[in-house]
């Protein structure tokens, strides 16, 4: 120890007088603890200023020491530590490859972004691209008794995400496509499978009825089947467009019921319109898989997500497993984002604003 000490130093002097033990650094501590014979059983150490003074070192060295290895015990138990996951979802009603710049640029402190109504028609099932160094997996609408112009889904992920980390792919094919697209990210921080469904709105007229509840059925039966094949130590993310609420349910005598149970927050329930809708069916979907709807909760619970020409709504939502809802650090609509992001070039509230969640995220909650 004393070899690589100044010249002239007390520990050098010491060990000239051989008062100090041969060997390493880790040899001299383990010598060092209170009850050893340099300390208490050396007469010629009692009482003097040397040991005085090194005694308190000692002990000190004993306190980090029992430290760290509670740390690295607790460490070892509790397995990887927590994250912060910042999570956005958003309908820009349009999104070329301009605005998916634009929208990068602008939600570069988010993880992992889910687009609905990218308005984009495409042959291939998913498109997977770069754009601002993100990776963006685009699933766009192609005609069929299920979609429309407006459709269209993609999923931004975060710049550290790799192509191998990406464990699978499933998006609506056939009549539905354009309705839907997920992934699941693998990695060392943090395992998520994010779902982007988009909803249909309500039909206007009878006849559309059969075709808008057999693509409720349809997207719903979707999600239920990719949630309930996940792992445990998966963790599903729902962000959508739903075109409807959830948690009030009507009533025989044309009032409104709470219905929401665990899933919704009462303060942030909207109207069913109806009857085994969006709404119910994934009020339902969360219920089965212990889910909850995180923007239906908290000080923002109340506030709308859409806003029209006189009205305003509650349709877009961030779906999260209930486990996760105490980690929670911020969830609700981003007001200033929407004014970078808004379509409608106006200065009043238009279409859609973007729903953000925010919380320290830890790999292992459980998804049922």
């Amino acid at each position: 120890v004393a070899q690589w000490l100044p010249s002239g130093s007390v520990a050098q002097w010491f060990r000239v007088a051989h008062r100090l033990p041969n060997g390493s650094v880790v040899q001299w501590i383990q010598w060092l603890p209170s009850g050893s014979e340099w300390l208490s059983g050396s007469e010629w150490f009692s009482g003097s200023v040397v040991q005085f003074v090194l005694y308190p070192v000692v002990q000190w060295f004993r306190v980090v020491q029992v430290l760290s290895s509670s740390v690295r015990a607790l460490y070892s138990v509790c397995g990887e530590k927590m994250i912060k996951l910042d999570v956005l979802s958003f309908n820009p009603m349009f999104c070329n490859f301009s605005r998916f710049e634009d929208i990068i640029e602008e939600t570069n402190n988010f993880s992992i972004i889910g687009l609905q109504g990218t308005g984009q028609r495409m042959e291939d099932e998913v498109e997977q691209s770069t754009v601002c160094g993100r990776t963006v997996l685009h699933s766009g609408w192609w005609p069929g008794w299920g979609t429309n112009k407006s459709c269209g889904t993609a999923i931004v992920l975060s710049k550290d995400v790799q192509a191998d980390d990406i464990e699978d792919v499933w998006t609506l094919k056939g009549p539905l496509k354009g309705r839907g697209i997920g992934c699941r990210v693998k990695m060392k921080k943090y395992d998520v499978a994010t779902l982007v469904p988009y909803f249909p709105p309500r039909p206007r007229k009878r006849t559309q009825v059969a075709g808008y509840m057999a693509t409720m059925k349809k997207i719903t039966d979707w999600l239920d089947e990719i949630i309930s094949s996940l792992p445990n130590s998966c963790t599903p993310l729902i962000l959508t467009d739903l075109n409807d609420g959830m948690g009030l349910e009507k009533s025989a005598d044309s009032g409104w019921l709470f219905k929401g149970g665990t899933a919704i927050g009462e303060d942030g329930a909207r109207k069913e319109n109806i009857k085994e809708g969006a709404g119910e069916l994934l009020r339902r979907l969360l219920i089965k898989h212990q889910m909850i709807a995180a923007n239906t909760f908290g000080w923002s619970a109340g506030a709308d997500t859409y806003f029209g020409d006189g009205y305003s709504s509650k349709i877009d939502y961030i779906c999260i497993p209930a486990q996760m809802g105490v980690c929670v650090q911020q969830c609700g609509p981003l007001q200033r984002l929407r004014r970078r992001l808004q379509h409608i070039k106006a200065k009043h509230l238009a279409d859609h604003i973007p729903v953000h969640f925010s919380a320290k995220y830890h790999r292992y909650y459980p998804s049922k």
